[in-house]
């Protein structure tokens, strides 16, 4: 019984990782590089230039399954992973990292996106209660933050 619960959790395991890897590898190659922020909208008021600027996070580069933010210095503000799952409408992406409430847990700010060449959308919902956004459509009393970066060119 035992080595049939074994094979059976295997099974299960490699079942699901499977599906897991077959829906990665394509996105996670096209969000791979660097991207600078070029608008933030949240609930339909968008920043300012000068907001941009002051942003604490200016660049997001995705490397692997590792996603790190950056400031205006080039250093590393937050480090997380990500997984991203492309055959969703839209598709969907989650990025998992250390709760800055509690320490000893984990986060998980669940969002969609949207790559456009070299243009990449993150909308998120905000708040306690977060959920999954269905769309991109950031109003007034919809929690969403919408942001929007340029792949930047590797010299």
């Amino acid at each position: 019984m035992k080595r049939l619960a074994g094979g059976l959790a295997a099974l299960v395991v490699g079942f699901l990782a499977n599906g897991f890897a077959q829906e990665q590898p394509k996105d996670k190659t096209e969000l791979e590089g660097t991207w600078q922020i070029i608008s933030h909208n949240v609930e339909g008021f968008e920043c300012t230039e000068e907001d941009l600027k002051a942003m604490p996070v200016q660049r997001l580069v995705f490397r692997g399954n590792k996603l790190l933010s950056l400031d205006k210095d080039g250093k590393v503000k937050f480090e997380t992973t990500f997984k991203v799952y492309p055959k969703r409408v839209p598709p969907a992406i989650d990025i998992i990292g250390q709760d800055l409430v509690d320490p000893t847990g984990i986060y998980v700010s669940e969002g969609i996106y949207q790559l456009q060449g070299d243009t990449l959308i993150l909308c998120r919902q905000l708040g306690p209660g977060a959920q999954r956004p269905k769309d991109f459509n950031a109003v007034l009393g919809s929690r969403l933050e919408v942001t929007t970066y340029k792949r930047v060119q590797e010299k």
